[in-house]
């Protein structure tokens, strides 16, 4: 990357299989805060979906390729039918000008 400096991010993901409550949605919310992640994913069963997406705060970030929600909600059922989080793709700086280079995204569409 011609000796560029690389700025990694990153996601937590919290998995739950039994009951979602308000306060686990909160707690990820926390955490990704107190380790400055970018995202957090909630991944639980289709069932508890709606808990995770009422109790979700609404805060969004940015980057060059887009704005991206914090916190995101994903069922098992939805990850087996190949949905992904919407997480931004892997961008790196060609030279010293705002140009950029898209390596691909994340995840595979």
């Amino acid at each position: 990357m011609d000796g560029a400096p690389v700025n990694k991010e990153h996601a937590i993901v919290q998995v739950k299989s039994g009951k979602v409550t308000p306060d686990n949605v909160r707690a990820l919310w926390q955490t990704v805060h107190d380790f400055k992640a970018r995202a957090g994913i909630f991944v639980c069963f289709q069932e508890h979906l709606s808990t995770v997406e009422r109790n979700r705060k609404r805060g969004t970030y940015a980057d060059l390729t887009g704005t991206y929600p914090v916190i995101q909600g994903l069922s098992i059922e939805q990850l087996l039918n190949n949905k992904k989080p919407i997480l931004p793709q892997l961008v790196f700086r060609k030279d010293a000008s705002l140009k950029q280079k898209t390596m691909g995204p994340l995840f595979d569409r």
